[in-house]
């Protein structure tokens, strides 16, 4: 009889937590909860994503719009804020990179990252020799004849 009532209490046992277990998911499901990255999932629902790909095919038609107006000026006509920045150096002349006007000094460094060591410190309104430019970044000759580089966002190219 003993035996029984124990097989009987472990049975019941185990089809309330199956049952517990069943209904548990099917609330989950009528409550409107989608898994993770299912197409259900409003992060990832194809309204979604068109709309952030429309603003970025928007943001690249005004980029290529900017670009094909710049390739279009006659060198020495650019106009805007960056207009120093797209004025062509002709070979041999000495182009030099300016330090803007910030509040503090602007670190020169070893290489072309916000990263590298820091060389030297220099003022605003400094000249210095350009040698190249690496994508956001001109490589300077400093007095003493050590090379730099400088972020274009602290300085400029004449």
């Amino acid at each position: 009889m003993r035996k029984r009532k124990t097989l009987f209490l472990t049975l019941f046992s185990i089809t309330m937590l199956v049952g517990a277990f069943a209904l548990s998911t099917i609330l989950s499901a009528e409550a409107g909860s989608s898994a993770p990255g299912s197409a259900e999932d409003p992060l990832v629902s194809e309204s979604y994503v068109k709309s952030k790909v429309a603003a970025l095919e928007a943001r690249i038609n005004e980029l290529e719009a900017e670009l094909a107006a710049r390739e279009n000026q006659t060198p020495g006509t650019a106009t805007g804020e960056n207009s120093a920045s797209i004025t062509p150096i002709t070979p041999g002349t000495v182009a030099k990179v300016y330090i803007k006007q910030v509040q503090t000094p602007v670190n020169i460094r070893s290489n072309p990252s916000l990263q590298a060591p820091v060389l030297i410190k220099v003022a605003p309104g400094t000249a210095l020799s350009w040698l190249k430019t690496s994508g956001e970044w001109y490589q300077v000759q400093l007095s003493s004849g050590q090379s730099g580089w400088v972020h274009n966002s602290v300085s400029e190219l004449r």
